[in-house]
């Protein structure tokens, strides 16, 4: 439809004023499109997905696609997200493309692209009956008022949820070039939870005037020691979300891989499992003993960018400190001589609970 505008709005014209059942249909010339790209990306050695719903294939197709086109890109608000422009071999290509006026704007919402037609490029006529149509179409005062809402009460709680706990592990790759966690961080506000089952052995830090409390355990055995303090807390801990960022892709396996998954004091309750492509948004656990549930989910589901980034946009106290470690170094055989692991371990806990803190704040 892009390809040919004036078509597609003749038809979105007619049946919109109705003189049409029909909403325009332009999938065969989709897939004479399909076909086209799915050669220029064999010519190149290049694959091709089923899929249109992201940039890297859109990219694909602005690259092979003829004649060359600039391609624009916008979100739910019209913000300009990315430009992308093809590569031209030849100055004269390079030319032809800077001296066209004809760009393709897509608004991506919802992970769904949608073709974009400025109003100044559609005939005067022709954007008269659209805009009567659409007038047309629209309710009226009445109707509004009949209208039944889709929600009549939002269920919501009176109070934000702070039972949040961060937390962050460590891992390098053994000599099968699998990663092996050695360290593990868990850090959470101390005014939230009862202080009478509290436990003992933490460290505090200050955010603001709110305390936090820290623990970590180092070895080759660590996740399995965080996982034995839960359960011997997990009154405690009792109804809590443990967040970690970027971990349905990376801590959330290893956690099930290395031990949630052959631990006989739990139960993974696979109904609440909930994966997307490939990375774990979250689940739920309950421990047997006290009939306790605990909740893991991967932030970066809430808040997308690394956590360096975020900490600094939201001028936390406790930066991640990026620059301290060189990963590359360490192995499991000398992650132990690295004095600057703790307290790298440390912020990246702590700071990432501050930033889960005043997002919550921000939306609740």
């Amino acid at each position: 439809m892009l390809q040919k505008p004036l078509e597609f709005l003749e038809g979105y014209t007619g049946w919109l004023e109705g003189s049409t059942t029909k909403y325009p249909d332009f999938n065969e010339q989709a897939k004479s499109k399909k076909k086209e790209t799915r050669r220029a990306l064999k010519i190149s050695e290049e694959s091709m997905v089923n899929s249109f719903t992201d940039d890297e294939m859109a990219r694909r197709i602005v690259e092979h696609s003829r004649p060359k086109r600039t391609l624009k890109i916008y979100d739910g608000q019209f913000k300009l997200l990315e430009e992308m422009k093809p590569a031209c071999k030849t100055e004269k290509a390079a030319k032809r493309l800077k001296e066209s006026d004809v760009v393709i704007e897509l608004q991506r919402s919802e992970n769904h692209y949608r073709p974009l037609f400025r109003w100044d490029t559609i005939p005067d006529e022709l954007a008269d009956r659209i805009r009567k149509a659409l007038t047309s179409r629209a309710p009226d005062h009445k109707q509004l008022k009949t209208a039944q809402p889709i929600i009549k009460h939002f269920q919501g709680e009176d109070t934000r949820n702070r039972r949040m706990i961060s937390w962050d592990l460590e891992a390098t790759t053994d000599a099968d070039s699998q990663f092996k966690c050695y360290a593990v961080g868990m850090a959470w506000y101390r005014s939230v939870y009862d202080n009478s089952l509290e436990p003992v052995g933490c460290t505090a830090y200050m955010d603001g005037d709110q305390e936090m409390l820290y623990m970590s355990w180092w070895g080759l055995d660590a996740l399995q020691k965080m996982i034995e303090f839960v359960v011997a807390y997990q009154k405690y801990f009792a109804e809590s979300t443990f967040y970690a960022h970027n971990g349905g892709k990376f801590d959330l396996p290893m956690l099930l891989r290395e031990h949630l998954f052959q631990f006989d004091g739990a139960i993974i309750e696979g109904e609440k499992c909930t994966i997307l492509n490939g990375r774990w948004i979250g689940f739920q656990v309950l421990f047997l003993e006290h009939e306790t549930r605990i909740y893991f989910r991967d932030s970066f589901a809430l808040l997308a960018g690394s956590l360096d980034k975020l900490t600094k946009e939201y001028n936390v106290p406790h930066l991640k400190l990026a620059e301290t470690v060189s990963h590359d170094d360490i192995t499991l055989d000398n992650w132990h001589t690295f004095d600057a692991l703790p307290l790298y371990l440390t912020h990246d806990c702590l700071g990432l609970l501050e930033l889960l803190d005043r997002f919550g704040a921000e939306i609740f």
